[in-house]
């Protein structure tokens, strides 16, 4: 376990093929802790989370799951906390 209080970035960016997926709700889900959090991309298709906000204690390798809303499909990949960049092409 990691001290719940050192922060932990998670970030990535999602694009079409064309474009930056902008203003689209995203859930990083930590597998491992059945826990979500939400947050909306920016207008370059960005988004960032603080594992540290995750209420139960998470871990280095933990199973990180991202997905959108409807008519995205998700995105699974097992992240550590020094490599916590997870790009998606949709």
């Amino acid at each position: 376990m990691v001290d719940p209080r050192f922060p932990a970035l998670l970030f990535g960016k999602i694009t079409s093929i064309t474009r930056p997926v902008v203003d689209r709700l995203v859930y990083v889900k930590d597998v491992d802790l059945g826990e979500t959090q939400t947050i909306l991309t920016d207008e370059f298709g960005q988004w960032v989370i603080d594992a540290a906000n995750y209420e139960s204690e998470y871990s280095i390798g933990d199973t990180i799951e991202v997905s959108l809303d409807d008519d995205f499909p998700s995105h699974s990949e097992n992240i550590t906390v020094e490599n916590g960049r997870i790009e998606l092409t949709l």
